[in-house]
């Protein structure tokens, strides 16, 4: 299994040294069925801590570790701890920085929807399909409404033949309330754009995204996608 991770970033390098992006070519577009099925656990959860350090290859490794404040599927594997630690291929330690292709940026004391594996191997990404499975949690605060962003913060508008629909960005007023990026005419100080990437690396979107600017009122609440993503769960388990 260490050569397989290896493996895969030794691909994933090359790829970012040919181009400054995160590329999303290695990650075929899975529906939220088949995200549902593949993963181990799926749980709500913070990133309250992140330690890197270098494996016995050398490469850094970075160990995120998440609350467990809501779990979906895989509860059995926690045996009643409250915190799962994952670990993500790449990192920084003093000046040496790794960044490798397809592994999702996670931000500290930022909340997130999880699928991941969870079966004791080493993954370069342990979120199934790379990236795909794990989701953005921001909450509105004129409506305490909590809603499930893409890892672009875009707005998550429905599911469409199993497969779900992102919106336009999602932009937080001062006033505590979403819109979309189209509405905001012009940036100014009273807006700011959430889910903001620290390392300046563009992240592709999961999904094609929409350019028709979506209705905040109509997004994917975090209720409601844990409800979708309940039924899946709860379906495959009567097959």
């Amino acid at each position: 299994m260490r050569r397989s991770i290896m493996l895969m970033m030794t691909i994933s390098l090359m790829v970012i040294f040919a181009s400054p992006e995160i590329s999303s070519a290695f990650s075929n577009q899975m529906t939220l069925a088949q995200l549902a099925d593949q993963a181990d656990l799926i749980f709500v959860g913070t990133a309250n801590d992140m330690q890197a350090f270098k494996n016995q290859e050398g490469a850094i490794i970075t160990k995120i570790t998440f609350s467990a404040e809501t779990v979906l599927k895989g509860s059995d594997k926690l045996e009643g701890l409250s915190e799962v630690a994952l670990n993500f291929a790449g990192g920084k330690i003093g000046e040496t920085r790794l960044r490798v292709s397809d592994v999702p940026i996670i931000q500290f004391n930022k909340r997130y929807v999880l699928m991941v594996r969870y079966d004791g191997n080493e993954y370069a990404s342990p979120v199934v399909g790379m990236s795909q499975g794990l989701f953005i949690v921001e909450n509105e605060p004129a409506t305490n409404r909590n809603l499930v962003l893409g890892l672009a913060g875009n707005f998550i508008e429905g599911i469409k033949d199993g497969k779900l629909i992102f919106g336009s960005k999602a932009v937080l007023k001062n006033n505590g309330l979403f819109i979309s990026q189209q509405a905001a005419d012009a940036p100014s100080n009273d807006q700011m754009p959430v889910s903001k990437n620290p390392e300046n690396v563009q992240v592709i979107a999961q999904y094609p995204v929409t350019e028709h600017s979506t209705d905040p009122k109509k997004a994917m609440t975090l209720d409601q996608f844990l409800a979708a993503l309940s039924k899946l769960i709860h379906a495959e388990g009567n097959k």
